[in-house]
């Protein structure tokens, strides 16, 4: 397994495109970091959410105190663990003034670099 500097740029613009897709609620920004087929796991105020791709994107664009938080946000990594064709990046990010710790599982498709799995903790 032999990384190269293009890949590990290509896998940090993921975790970028997801981090400004959150903190814009930028829906193609999003489209673009996860997967068609990816999901999203996680419990959030309390209560275990499940989603495709899709569902997850509507629960994003219909979250209107998301859209209206002023509160800057900020995604910083805290590992990333890679082989030739997955990697597990683990961030926190603050996002709508809510911390989370998530586990973004992905996979290089045709060269690029998209989330299949988002696993991920909030705290308020």
């Amino acid at each position: 397994m032999k990384s190269t500097l293009n890949e590990l740029e290509s896998i940090l613009k993921t975790v970028e495109l997801y981090q400004d897709g959150h903190n814009d609620l930028d829906i193609e920004k999003l489209k673009k970091a996860f997967h068609p087929n990816a999901h999203v796991i996680g419990y959030y105020e309390g209560e275990l959410m499940y989603a495709d791709r899709s569902q997850y994107l509507d629960i994003l664009a219909a979250d209107e105190d998301s859209a209206e938080s002023e509160k800057p946000g900020y995604t910083k990594i805290l590992s990333l663990d890679k082989t030739d064709t997955t990697v597990v990046v683990k961030v926190e990010s603050l996002m709508a003034g809510v911390r989370y710790i998530s586990q973004l599982a992905m996979l290089n498709v045709d060269g690029k670099w998209q989330i299949v799995n988002g696993l991920f903790h909030s705290e308020k």
